[in-house]
């Protein structure tokens, strides 16, 4: 059939027989339409991914954590609006605001400790998950924001809901689902990873992107709840067909399964998250998705309910080509594939003056802009773009099957304003912060170690001539590289995070307050050590 050469086309260009691969399944209410695996299970061998090939599905796990907590709530042993202490009283009065369904919705404004020990997380040297792991949160001096106040991303809080399926019902989550979830549907070949040590069956290797090549990596400790769930394309065919079924519970959970958290402060572009599930169009259409990415895995998981169609993308490599899910998505809708982007214009001179660090007003994002010929370079946590000048104010950005869209404007004698604009609403505005420089003041002050007493964080700055340099324990994770300055009493890093300067009245640095990109950890004070 011509509709799947031409998908099997989109995929193969980005698999060789014996590089890493991808299993693909298309569902139509329910049923499955097409299943097809693509690559190999192992770089350098000929052994192909199938139907059945087991993959990590990394945060695609998370709509499985979920709905075990709205199976617990539909069964009375706890409340979608039951508070955290309630379950886990040794989060002391700081954390009394928080609720079960924030950290569902990612409005909990937990910090995130894996996105500060990643490097240790890599290098095997921390292991996330476990008792030790709460008491971690637990001692965090503070949260990122108000309950309920806005989204941002949280690992952490779908690792605390994992804790609570254990409490709750005196199981482990891997226990929980497997009885309430993967048996009744006849998952076999689906479970969430606790050890390193457990063998599975039909075992992708993953695999990351090493000066060129792809190279085999492996997890050295699991963390089940915000990952660590694996699971071949065929038994998420048998998880579309209860979801279209509605077999595992009443309505009323399948609904709540669906709804976006209400936020006291709404992004219009966001849509909304619900259990598990980004809430979002797509070319019009409502749109329930998650992607995910681990070590040596990525994955995508997208249903547009209104069509009755679902797509899955499992791959055993990091670097997931990130079009070729919309372009089939495009395809299995009969609609042609987004018109390349028009040549970029050469950046008018009054924009020059933009480049510098901007802040969110109304969201913990933080990015910065740099002026190039074509346009300004928009650097962000986990992106860059290029801002491509439209006409007056208004720039586009392409990304993935389609743009963003900006307005770069500032009244008379005010700061530049970055407002990011979706179908005619204003999604976010960043304020002019000032410029960062190369040149730091009183270098010498900065240079020392530094820890992050409640998670254990630590890292070091070094002078190397003129410039201070980010040193991570684990370089060979974490390169680090030079920070810069931004008045009054700022350094800074080119993905976005930064740290305010704390010092005792006669001027010594004592501690530096942290902040990293997209509001997942804020003022984190970090005590000067020596």
């Amino acid at each position: 059939m011509k509709l799947w050469n031409e998908i099997d086309a989109l995929v193969e260009a980005q698999c060789r027989p014996d590089g890493p691969g991808c299993a693909l399944g298309v569902f139509k209410h329910g049923k499955a339409i097409y299943l097809k695996g693509y690559g190999s299970k192992r770089a350098g061998e000929r052994d192909p991914v199938g139907s059945r090939t087991v993959f990590n599905l990394a945060s695609v796990s998370k709509q499985f954590t979920a709905f075990c907590v709205l199976l617990l709530h539909e069964r009375g042993k706890l409340s979608l609006d039951d508070r955290l202490r309630r379950h886990m009283p040794e989060f002391g009065p700081r954390f009394e605001a928080v609720r079960i369904r924030h950290l569902m919705h990612h409005s909990s404004g937990m910090p995130s400790i894996p996105d500060l020990r990643w490097s240790d997380i890599m290098a095997g040297t921390w292991e996330g998950g476990g008792e030790a792991h709460v008491r971690m949160l637990a001692r965090q001096a503070a949260l990122n924001f108000e309950p309920g106040e806005t989204y941002c991303y949280s690992n952490d809080g779908y690792f605390l809901l994992a804790e609570i399926v254990r409490r709750c019902s005196g199981q482990s989550l891997a226990r929980f689902a497997d009885l309430n979830i993967f048996k009744p549907l006849g998952m076999a070949g689906t479970r969430f990873v606790e050890s390193v040590d457990l063998w599975i069956s039909e075992r992708a290797q993953g695999h990351r992107l090493v000066k060129g090549a792809q190279a085999a990596v492996a997890k050295t400790s699991h963390c089940p709840g915000d990952t660590d769930l694996w699971s071949c394309i065929e038994d998420l065919g048998r998880w579309e067909r209860s979801q279209c079924e509605q077999s595992l519970g009443g309505a009323d959970l399948y609904r709540r399964q669906t709804a976006p958290g209400k936020l006291r402060r709404e992004n219009p572009m966001e849509g909304g998250y619900a259990a598990g599930l980004g809430v979002t169009r797509f070319l019009g259409s409502p749109m329930l998705c998650h992607d995910g990415g681990e070590i040596g895995f990525t994955s995508t998981l997208v249903r547009l309910p209104r069509q009755g169609l679902a797509l899955a993308m499992l791959w055993n490599r990091e670097d997931k080509p990130e079009k070729v899910a919309g372009l089939i998505l495009r395809k299995l809708l009969n609609k042609p594939a987004p018109k390349p982007a028009p040549k970029p214009r050469r950046l008018p001179q009054e924009f020059r003056s933009a480049a510098g660090v901007y802040d969110g007003q109304d969201h913990p994002g933080r990015l910065e802009l740099k002026a190039k010929p074509r346009g300004l370079s928009l650097w962000a946590a986990e992106y860059s773009l290029l801002l491509q000048h439209r006409s007056g104010a208004l720039f586009w950005a392409p990304i993935g099957n389609g743009h963003w869209t900006y307005r770069l404007a500032r009244a008379r004698g005010g700061p530049w304003i970055l407002t990011q604009i979706h179908e005619g609403k204003t999604v976010q505005k960043l304020r002019w912060a000032g410029k960062v420089s190369a040149k730091i003041p009183d270098l010498a002050v900065l240079v020392g170690r530094y820890l992050h007493r409640e998670s254990g964080y630590r890292f070091e700055l070094k002078r190397k001539g003129a410039r201070l340099m980010y040193v991570d324990p684990h370089p060979e994770w974490n390169p680090g590289g030079a920070l810069k300055w931004q008045a009054p009493d700022r350094i800074v890093t080119g993905g976005g995070s930064y740290a305010e300067i704390e010092r005792d009245r006669a001027g010594k640095v004592r501690a530096l307050m942290v902040c990293q990109p997209e509001g997942r950890n804020k003022q984190i004070r970090c005590v000067k050590l020596s």
